[in-house]
């Protein structure tokens, strides 16, 4: 579950679609504050207005009233049906609205238990009272009320109107753009997934067909059937190079084994008519540098098929030991005869897919390597453990410096390790290593020395005999 969710993760296209969610997201809150905040003011605004006109209508009508309760019963006839409060200058209080309302000139928000005091109404003939419907049994009154206190003359007013079910309103904006704020941005993220595993499938050809061209296998192409987008472009693009590429390096390759051939001619020809010459120390010196040449002739074809391959016929499921084996039994006596030992320590491997004949030119080549140079007394080791060979010897070593180096062909150091090569056994052995798929590694062994270690692919299938 965890590395589906971290495969998920990294598809680039599922994160641009989070990351446009999260973005749609914030816009969408920001623009809910701002619409609440902007409606809110403006409702505000209407009441605020129509609560001032109001007032301005009872005061008009005060003027022409007499002092005392004669102006508020001529408000509640002028007025049937506006919710009001009246405090005379006289500290009397006519209507429901407390007395520490009339405090506070302005607008102002109060619940029901701040507005209305506990008795019905104000000192004013309860049948005159009753008989305007602008007062009704007050404790049914909503919670809210908009507020609006100002002065007519010496006396003040108090007009009010509910506002709970503008507010309930209101606070149900969020209530109903949350929902589909959710579905929104579930429905984005569904389908950025689909978008996104659909991208990933052709991200995953363009990474699949890099691959290809690093492990060798440059006739590899993506071939996109049409060029709907830039990822397609991309795709085009990959493979013009990809063609332009195996051109040049096979134009290289072919260069490269046409010299040596051209070369390998003449050279058996020398070799021919240096046996033919009266024998002595100059012709056996002679005949030696030839076979060197040739040698090397050989190393170069043989690194040249192998980078140019893309044969894999002869792969099979392989006994690691087997192979080990094999080396130690055809080495024993050649490494003995150099003053040198070899030990063979066989391990608890698993079947490998290889070609067994390049598996064993490539033990050859590295055991080889050390009896050249490893020098007299010097221990040569074989050991297999997992899908892992190694070769090791107690010579001088390479400097961790030149390590790289060394598997490219005709490198040659200036030390001890060069005194004979042409700079292609352990080039030879890096062609063999790549054409398997496999790791090689060259670090000091434990005694000092060179440690070459090569980890092949493991095979689920039982190796073959022979």
């Amino acid at each position: 579950m965890y590395s589906v969710l971290r495969k998920l993760l990294r598809m680039s296209a599922l994160r641009n679609t989070l990351l446009l969610a999260a973005v749609f997201l914030a816009i969408i809150l920001i623009a809910g504050s701002i619409l609440r905040f902007e409606l809110t003011r403006q409702v505000f605004d209407a009441i605020d207005d129509d609560l001032a006109l109001n007032a301005q209508r009872f005061e008009s009508a005060a003027t022409a009233s007499g002092p005392g309760d004669s102006i508020f019963n001529n408000l509640i006839t002028a007025h049937s049906g506006v919710s009001f409060g009246y405090l005379s200058a006289l500290d009397e209080n006519f209507g429901p609205v407390r007395s520490v309302v009339f405090e506070t000139l302005g607008f102002q928000n109060l619940t029901r238990a701040e507005l209305f005091h506990d008795r019905r109404f104000a000192p004013v003939d309860s049948d005159n009272f009753e008989d305007h419907d602008a007062y009704h049994e007050w404790e049914d009154d909503p919670d809210l009320w908009r507020v609006l206190v100002t002065d007519i003359g010496p006396d003040r007013l108090a007009v009010f109107t509910p506002i709970h079910e503008i507010e309930d309103a209101l606070d149900l904006l969020p209530q109903i753009m949350w929902p589909i704020t959710i579905a929104t941005v579930m429905a984005t993220l569904v389908v950025g997934v689909f978008l996104g595993l659909v991208q990933q499938r052709r991200i995953n050809k363009v990474q699949s067909a890099f691959e290809q061209i690093a492990i060798g296998n440059l006739g590899h192409r993506i071939q996109p059937q049409s060029s709907r987008d830039d990822m397609d472009d991309l795709m085009h693009g990959f493979d013009t190079a990809a063609t332009r590429l195996e051109t040049s390096v096979q134009q290289m390759r072919d260069f490269s084994r046409n010299v040596a051939h051209e070369l390998r001619t003449p050279l058996s020809e020398l070799h021919l008519a240096l046996d033919n010459i009266e024998d002595g120390p100059e012709q056996e010196k002679a005949i030696a540098k030839a076979d060197k040449v040739m040698r090397t002739f050989d190393a170069i074809l043989r690194i040249s098929r192998l980078s140019a391959g893309t044969d894999q016929s002869h792969m099979s499921p392989i006994d690691l030991n087997a192979i080990a084996q094999q080396l130690y039994d055809l080495y024993t006596d050649s490494v003995e005869e150099a003053g040198q030992s070899l030990t063979l320590n066989l391990g608890n491997c698993r079947t490998v897919t290889g070609d067994r004949q390049l598996l064993l030119q490539l033990g050859s080549n590295l055991i080889e390597n050390s009896i050249r140079y490893a020098g007299g007394g010097a221990l040569v080791s074989i050991k297999t453990d997992g899908n892992r060979l190694t070769i090791a010897d107690t010579g001088p070593g390479i400097p961790a410096r030149d390590r790289m180096n060394v598997l490219q062909p005709l490198f040659t150091l200036d030390g001890s390790r060069s005194r004979q090569g042409n700079g292609l056994g352990l080039a030879l052995v890096k062609a063999i290593s790549d054409h398997h798929g496999a790791i090689l590694e060259l670090s000091e062994g434990k005694e000092g020395g060179l440690s070459v270690s090569v980890f092949l692919k493991e095979s689920s299938l039982a190796p073959r005999n022979g």
